[in-house]
């Protein structure tokens, strides 16, 4: 199992790097760490896994009066000051062309997303 166009490749051993890159740190592990709304990876049911394999007491759902389950927020998320500096860091950060240069644009510091 590979990526749709993997057929079509002449040497298809050889991985889209960039895609890798922008699938697993911004999609995955810079959405879940600033806490986007809809795109982190840190939802009930992971919470629930992660408990049970890891015994993270401290990520154990909490039952509401109301008998709805809330997520207290986890030691690896960031506060909104903490967010809001990283979006504006994200900004001004200036790469080589070619290794993640356009990361200036595709942080969007008023929304608190990137594309």
């Amino acid at each position: 199992m590979g990526l749709p166009y993997w057929e079509t490749i002449c040497q298809g051993n050889n991985l889209n790097i960039m895609r890798i890159e922008k699938m697993f740190l911004i999609i995955n592990v810079f959405n879940t760490i600033m806490e986007v709304k809809g795109k982190t990876k840190d939802n009930q049911k992971a919470r629930m896994v992660v408990v049970e394999l890891c015994g993270r007491g401290d990520l154990e759902l909490v039952q509401l009066q109301n008998g709805n389950l809330a997520k207290p927020k986890a030691n690896y998320t960031l506060s909104k000051k903490d967010a809001k500096s990283t979006y504006k860091w994200t900004n001004e950060l200036n790469m080589l062309d070619g290794y993640v240069s356009n990361i200036a644009r595709c942080t969007n510091q008023d929304k608190g997303n990137m594309c």
